[in-house]
């Protein structure tokens, strides 16, 4: 049986959250995915190909990287609502940690368990020298910049009880604090950083014909020039 096929079942049981009525929330299980393809696709890139990466470390790193808050969920710290729309901070990665040891160190050679922790704790530090940081972080990043991130936003302002408005204003706050221009500048990667300017441009023009749609002012006008005139007896 292969690792894929060892953690598959484990990550399964690690990650997806069964609500009060018993359904399953794969949300943090799908991110986990994502981020794992990504450090792969990033770890392709002619940047990263000639460094010598434990690709194994890496993308046990990538999976387990938001299972703090799978934990801090199931103790009533954290409700489903609030998954992910934070960033993951150093306390979830510790308990990230402490998963990911207890749960595959029968599957990764040590070397690589040890390089997976590492690799987890330093992903927010923009002094670490791991390169599989730099790219994990990458990913992580770039995860949050594009259309995904209006799953989030709907997956909050609706299980908060809040509309449409409430998104747009999030948004734009964002915006006029400059978070999304100081996230671009925290890339390691320069094809993945324009990469991220490309799916941010994509969530500008959603967010920009959203708050149009909200407001009913794509209405009127040339588009709507109202019924013909009467015809004289």
């Amino acid at each position: 049986m292969s690792k894929k096929d060892l953690i598959e079942p484990r990550v399964r049981e690690d990650l997806v959250i069964i609500d009060h009525q018993g359904r399953e929330d794969v949300f943090l299980r799908e991110r986990s995915d994502r981020l794992a393809d990504l450090v792969e696709k990033i770890g392709d890139l002619p940047e990263a190909t000639d460094l010598e990466l434990d690709r194994t470390a890496l993308r046990a790193a990538a999976i387990y990287h938001d299972a703090g808050w799978a934990i801090q969920c199931r103790q009533g710290i954290v409700t489903r609502a609030e998954i992910l729309v934070r960033a993951t901070t150093d306390a979830q990665r510790e308990l990230a940690v402490a998963l990911l040891e207890s749960r595959l160190s029968d599957v990764l050679e040590p070397s690589s368990l040890q390089a997976a922790v590492e690799i987890l704790r330093q992903t927010n530090r923009r002094d670490t020298a791991i390169v599989e940081a730099h790219i994990l972080s990458d990913a992580v990043n770039l995860d949050e910049m594009g259309p995904l991130l209006l799953w989030v936003l709907v997956r909050r302002h609706a299980l908060e009880g809040k509309g449409v408005q409430a998104a747009l204003e999030s948004w734009n706050a964002r915006k006029e604090y400059g978070y999304w221009r100081a996230r671009i500048e925290n890339f390691h990667f320069e094809p993945v950083r324009q990469l991220a300017k490309e799916r941010l441009a994509c969530v500008e023009q959603y967010m920009a014909q959203l708050s149009v749609h909200n407001q009913g002012t794509d209405f009127g006008g040339s588009r709507f020039p109202g019924p013909p005139p009467e015809e004289p007896d």
